[in-house]
Order: structure tokens, then sequence, then C-alpha cells
């Protein structure tokens, strides 16, 4: 967030009656959550893993976010997809208070692996992209890197 025209961030902690809010003008500074409990919401910074004693959730708002511009400016077929999966994830979540029924669950996760499939698939027959020099890794578009993630975390989005 900005405030007074300079970055900050905005961590939050909530249960179920209440919720904390801090703004700090830099974004390593999440000391002040090494004790907390419960399910840590993030964007994949690696810091956040840090924290122990928590669960931790990937945010699809930043997800949804990155597929709009993977979708819209790369033009990926994939991303669409994956964008329309979240939201209807997302609905059913809302409308399953009590829990998504299996069946329903079943066909989001068979669907979520389709995806991710066509995406890895469309990336692995893109050519290469440019290294500068010959030290570290070869670098990846912004869609392939999405999709790892998505792959490899997946777990965390199996609590449709």
């Amino acid at each position: 967030m900005r405030i007074g025209g300079k970055t900050n961030w905005l961590h939050v902690v909530a249960t179920k009656t209440q919720t904390w809010y801090r703004v700090s003008p830099q974004r390593k500074d999440i000391e002040v959550l090494a004790d907390i409990k419960g399910v840590v919401v993030h964007d994949h910074w690696k810091p956040y893993y840090q924290l122990l004693d928590v669960n931790h959730a990937l945010c699809n708002a930043h997800h949804l976010r990155e597929l709009k511009a993977i979708d819209e400016i790369e033009q990926e077929p994939w991303a669409k997809s994956m964008n329309k999966l979240l939201l209807l994830a997302c609905n059913y979540k809302h409308r399953y208070q009590s829990g998504i029924p299996k069946n329903v669950v079943a066909r989001l996760t068979q669907l979520y692996e389709q995806i991710l499939q066509r995406g890895l698939s469309f990336h692995s027959s893109q050519s290469p992209l440019i290294r500068k020099g010959n030290r570290g890794r070869v670098k990846r578009r912004v869609g392939h890197n999405l999709l790892l993630r998505l792959q490899n975390f997946r777990v965390m989005f199996y609590g449709f």
C-alpha cells in the first residue's frame, strides 16, 4: 500500500472476532509475526516460510492478478482457464459453508491438474529465453514461474 506517496507493507492478523493491522515501511519487518499460530495467507515471499508452527496458504488475489496479466499481456491460453477455476472454487467455498461435497472437490482437483498440464506443455513447447552471460540458472517466463508455484504448492489449493 502507499502512504504519503511511499510504499508500505500491510500485515493483517485475524481471528473470527478480531483483526490486527500493522503497517511497516519495510517488508522484511516480519519478526512481530513470529509467535502467531494458525494459517498464514501470503504471496509466496520466501521469508514468510520462516514462520514456524503455522499452515501456509497462498493468496488467490495475487494469483488472479498474475493470471489476468498472463492472459491479457502474454496471451497464454491456460491462464484464463485457471482464473475461472479459482473463481469457481471460491464460489463453491462460499456456497457450501460446511464443506464442498467430495465429488465437487474431486472435479475441481481434476480440472486444476489438467490446466496445470496444459500450461506446462505450453511452456515446454516455447523456445528458451536468452540468458545474458553464462552464470546462474536459465530464466523462465512469468507464466512458467507461476505454473511451477501452482504445481509445487498445490496442496495449499486443495483446501477448496
